[in-house]
């Protein structure tokens, strides 16, 4: 089961992994980015990472303005998740987003596959 955390943008965790890395709904809430959050964050990442490696070649086969579009959106999630690592999962006090330098390349490499 999933849950989802926050007003406007929140976030939907799976409640057994919440449950396996100790981290309640009212410390999300919070936004209290400990240890154990950082480890769930991490963890979903990663999951994140895997699942769209696995998908990534169907963004390359596609031709035409679908596959340019699904490259762009796979080459922004990666930055993302780049992001978050750099930021080591505390999107409470540094909320990671894609400036336009991101964007040219991402569409750099979206264009050049």
């Amino acid at each position: 089961m999933w849950l989802w955390i926050g007003k406007r943008a929140g976030f939907i965790f799976r409640r057994d992994d919440l449950l396996k890395f100790g981290v309640s709904e009212g410390q999300i809430a919070e936004g209290r980015a400990d240890a154990a959050f950082q480890r769930l964050m991490a963890y979903e990442c990663r999951r994140a990472f895997r699942m769209l490696k696995a998908g990534s070649p169907l963004a390359r086969e596609l031709k035409g303005r679908i596959g340019l579009e699904l490259r762009m959106i796979v080459l922004g999630a990666q930055l993302i998740l780049q992001k978050l690592d750099a930021c080591r999962y505390d999107v409470f006090a540094q909320r990671p987003v894609l400036d336009k330098k991101d964007w040219l390349i991402m569409l750099k490499r979206a264009l050049w596959k």
